[in-house]
């Protein structure tokens, strides 16, 4: 279950961080300036952890549902 929760994580995390590179380089080439705090990017970062942490829990609750026999068949 721990190995799920990580995995999760971690893809979160990737996505976030390219997410956050890509916008430093790509924001100043739009034609107005788009203004993103400190705030609205921790924000951000707290809402793709919350939507990590949700997703890994769903996908647990759906694996133990699954009965050995299924698994193996």
């Amino acid at each position: 279950m721990g190995l799920i929760l990580q995995q999760a994580l971690l893809l979160g995390g990737i996505g976030f961080g390219i997410a956050y590179l890509l916008g430093q380089r790509v924001f100043p080439l739009f034609p107005r300036r788009v203004i993103i705090t400190e705030g609205d990017v921790l924000q951000l970062a707290v809402i793709v952890f919350g939507i990590s942490v949700a997703s890994s829990v769903l996908g647990i609750w759906k694996a133990m549902r699954v009965s050995p026999n299924e698994a193996l068949s």
